[in-house]
């Protein structure tokens, strides 16, 4: 059992911030009623301008959280956009691989960026689920689904298996005071969506914010993201990616079907489609833009075999579940394979591609998806695809297909209105 949090501010300075006194104070209470107690690394609370003019400072925060003793878990507070700047004051004399300890760390969005360099020291991390966006949501309570998921992971260190969402809801909008208690509109899940690929397929997850890793490439945003990034080899070797399952979720920004293709693009020539075991994809906000989207990634894969799962909860879209991240360690094998429902069958995956193994518990979890289908209908308004649930197992996924999308799908529509100035799940 998990039992001391400490937040940190690796990106953007918000939880500092007098317009988030009230999610902070709700927040607080919530963990503390989970039987937490909280922490704040020094420099968590400094506010936007200092930690935006510091990176030197919150690279110290990582530090600090998994040098002390008493910290069981590693919190997020929020994304921001330029995480990178970390990498001169983690790397620069080896701190954070003299630092690392086994301790679970959790964030989205800007903080794909950690993720990137805790793999890139050996640590297995979880995807998803930040401080403000998730454990301050404005409502009665943390969303359900969240809330569930995030009590697993404090009481077991793990998660054993992740099912869709029974609802998915709109973006929050207002974040004054006022909206305190106000709940989010819902809408009936539907289910995990297997584009292309075989139907069962296995892997240790590695990705996270499709905008955060397009920086790796890209300097519109920073100018000197892509060298400083490439100098300390923050994206991994294409052999770190053999075997992995890449993980793809778009943030509040809902970028055009046209930065989509770019950004996919962006990866496709770095050759990892050539050599992961899958893609999985988390719901666009609103499902905004979905099916280009889909139809994109399909298009710029260009290998009907690798198998695609759409439509996960997962970062900045409601709600979400975290999804464990990490290095695969070879020498065991994976639990669930052998231990799937009669209803979808037995046996190894598919001999296309080869299986990885490795011990399961916290410091090595195998993300495993397990779908048996009958047919392969096409959807009359999108691309070839299946619907998902997840069946109880001890793999972290498990699906079992459903039906193609239909008519009732989420618009494929640009947001209405002005962008909020502080999105929900924002990277800024």
């Amino acid at each position: 059992m998990k039992k001391t949090v400490m937040i940190v501010s690796l990106s953007a300075g918000t939880l500092g911030e007098d317009f988030v006194r009230h999610e902070l104070t709700l927040g607080l209470a919530r963990l503390e009623a989970m039987g937490l107690n909280v922490k704040f690394s020094a420099h968590a609370l400094r506010g936007r301008d200092y930690l935006a003019r510091n990176p030197q400072a919150r690279a110290a925060d990582l530090l600090e959280a998994f040098q002390d003793p008493e910290t069981d878990l590693i919190l997020s507070a929020i994304g921001g956009d330029d995480t990178y700047r970390l990498l001169p004051y983690l790397f620069g004399r080896g701190e954070l691989a003299q630092a690392v300890t086994d301790k679970p760390f959790l964030g989205f969005s800007d903080t794909t960026m950690n993720h990137l360099m805790l793999h890139k020291v050996g640590l297995n991390t979880f995807y998803g689920q930040a401080f403000l966006s998730d454990v301050c949501e404005l409502g009665a309570d943390m969303l359900p689904y969240t809330r569930h998921y995030f009590e697993q992971l404090l009481s077991t260190g793990t998660i054993q298996c992740i099912e869709p969402s029974p609802v998915w809801y709109d973006e929050r909008t207002d974040f004054s005071p006022a909206a305190l208690g106000t709940p989010l509109t819902p809408h009936p899940g539907r289910g995990f969506v297997l584009l292309q690929g075989p139907p069962r397929f296995s892997g240790a997850i590695l990705g996270g914010c499709l905008d955060t890793l397009y920086d790796l490439f890209d300097n519109t945003r920073y100018a000197d993201s892509v060298s400083l990034c490439r100098s300390y080899g923050l994206f991994p070797p294409l052999e770190d990616w053999r075997g992995k399952l890449l993980l793809l979720e778009t943030s509040e920004e809902r970028p055009s079907p046209e930065k989509y293709r770019r950004m996919v693009t962006a990866l496709r020539d770095t050759g990892i489609f050539q050599v992961i075991s899958g893609i999985l994809a988390g719901r666009p906000i609103d499902g905004t833009y979905s099916e280009a989207y889909q139809r994109i990634l399909m298009e710029t894969v260009d290998d009907p075999s690798l198998p695609i799962l759409w439509d996960l909860d997962v970062g900045h879209a409601a709600p979400p579940v975290h999804h464990p991240a990490g290095r695969a360690r070879h020498g065991g094998r994976p639990p669930a394979a052998d231990r799937l429902s009669p209803a979808i069958g037995a046996g190894p995956p598919s001999t296309k591609r080869k299986r990885p193994s490795a011990k399961s518990g916290r410091a090595l979890i195998f993300f495993v998806i397990a779908c048996s289908l009958s047919e392969r209908p096409r959807s009359r308004r999108g691309p070839r695809a299946r619907r998902s649930r997840a069946l109880p197992g001890s793999s972290p996924v498990q699906a079992a297909a459903r039906r193609p999308p239909g008519p009732g799908g989420a618009a494929d529509a640009p947001p209405a209105g002005p962008k909020s100035d502080r999105c929900r799940r924002s990277r800024r």
